[in-house]
């Protein structure tokens, strides 16, 4: 059943999208029997029901049949960077729980905790803020948006991870929007999955799946490419996400804000300090005077930055002129594109 929102209460109806991550979330080792994927990251733009699927992959883990084996007694932390970001997926689960006619019987359900009625088993919240102890057993883990789990919070995931070696077909599913740091845990994750899919590491255990539109791929100026935009990066577009309302920002908020949020790209930076473009306008054609002192700055990039040599004079007319041999260049940075299993 649906949680929060204008559903609230009915029946689940999966979007396409949802379902095929789901059908490839669980498909299963034909030699083994066992689970394919120990470790899936689903990343799409907001609003596009990412964190629900999430929710209710647990809960199936939790009450559903052992289709991998024995499933013991299971635990089940379900984590965000923040109790309040965590409360919005364990939310969805008591939710489901409390509206369901069928799952109502057969849990107990607390504001932390959703414990099996008969028998041993347990989902409860956890948030990364607060840190957390080694030792536990979980066998299956629901991470939410990942790229907010930064600093000290990226061990939290590490140490509950690390906890699910200890289970028999056990998973971890995060779910989450882009972020601002490719350096972060969940940029490296991205990363990754974009290097398993394109078969330079093999890791058949790893499902990444992203929808996002490629930088450059739109004019975001021109209206028409701008709605193509939208509903290329977003597959609930058309369905309960409101085409309309989703373009409106680009209006409204920074373009890299824009970009994140509502197109699935990564960007470089969580704040801007020139608006797009306005960097580029300033291209020209100078020549330095070799009877004046030049001077040379040069601006090194530690991560994925532009890195820039210029060499400038002070004019006659007191301005300063750098010089079109100064030349820049960008690091490496990875394509973004939508990138399927």
């Amino acid at each position: 059943m649906y949680g929060e929102g204008d559903y609230f209460g009915q029946p689940v109806r999966l979007l396409c999208y949802q379902r095929q991550f789901i059908y490839w979330l669980y498909e299963y080792n034909p030699a083994t029997g066992e689970r394919r994927f120990r470790e899936g990251m689903l990343e799409v733009p907001k609003g596009n029901g990412k964190t629900p699927p999430n929710g209710w992959v647990q809960l199936f883990d939790l009450l559903g049949p052992p289709l991998f084996g024995p499933k013991g007694s299971p635990v089940i932390p379900v984590a965000a960077a923040s109790f309040e970001q965590a409360d919005l997926l364990f939310g969805d689960m008591k939710h489901c729980c409390r509206e369901s006619p069928t799952l109502r019987h057969h849990v107990d359900v607390f504001d932390t905790e959703i414990l099996l009625r008969n028998g041993h088993g347990r989902a409860f919240r956890v948030a990364a803020v607060a840190g957390t102890n080694d030792g536990g057993r979980p066998s299956s883990l629901g991470a939410d948006e990942i790229h907010e789990w930064t600093g000290p919070k990226e061990r939290v995931h590490l140490v509950l991870a690390n906890g699910l070696a200890k289970r028999a077909n056990s998973m971890v599913l995060n779910t989450t929007t882009p972020g601002s740091d490719l350096d972060s845990m969940a940029g490296r994750k991205h990363l990754y999955g974009y290097r398993v899919n394109a078969g330079e590491v093999q890791d058949d255990r790893f499902l990444f799946v992203h929808y996002g539109v490629q930088d450059g791929a739109y004019d975001l100026e021109d209206e028409e490419q701008l709605r193509a935009a939208v509903l290329a990066a977003n597959p609930a577009a058309g369905a309960f996400l409101r085409t309309d309302d989703v373009i409106a920002p680009y209006y409204q908020i920074p373009e890299f804000e824009f970009r994140r949020y509502h197109l699935g790209q990564w960007t470089r930076a969580e704040e801007c300090w020139l608006p797009p473009g306005a960097w580029e306008a300033c291209a020209g054609e100078v020549e330095l005077d070799p009877e004046l002192p030049s001077h040379a700055a040069v601006d090194m990039a530690y991560k994925h930055d532009s890195v820039a040599v210029v060499v400038a004079q002070l004019g006659e007319d007191g301005k300063v002129w750098p010089s079109s041999l100064a030349s820049r260049w960008r690091s490496p940075s990875p394509t973004r594109r939508r990138a399927d299993p």
